[in-house]
């Protein structure tokens, strides 16, 4: 996999990583999971997530798909948006 220099981080993070926008459906949450850890064995561990995607489920299921990844080997890229409410930890 393709690396690049990661803006003012200077961490390597590969050029194609995996775009979660579209995670907001119940219906193929285990599918998406799946997708996620295969994306992860091809070397593509730069995710993009927020917590506005699917009103917080894509970054639910992207924590799913990363257990048992070692935090060191995932390259999280998340947004934020102000007009989202905020949501409840439990």
């Amino acid at each position: 996999m393709i690396k690049r220099k990661f803006g003012w981080t200077n961490v390597d993070v590969p050029i194609i990583g995996q775009g979660t926008w579209l995670i907001d459906n119940d219906d193929i949450d285990n599918r998406a999971i799946e997708t996620l850890k295969i994306g992860l064995d091809l070397g593509m561990t730069r995710i993009d997530t927020a917590e506005m995607y699917g009103n917080g489920k894509a970054e639910e299921l992207v924590g799913q798909a990363v257990v048992g990844t070692k935090r060191e080997d995932i390259f999280l890229v998340s947004t934020f948006s102000l007009q989202m409410p905020l949501l409840k930890v439990q």
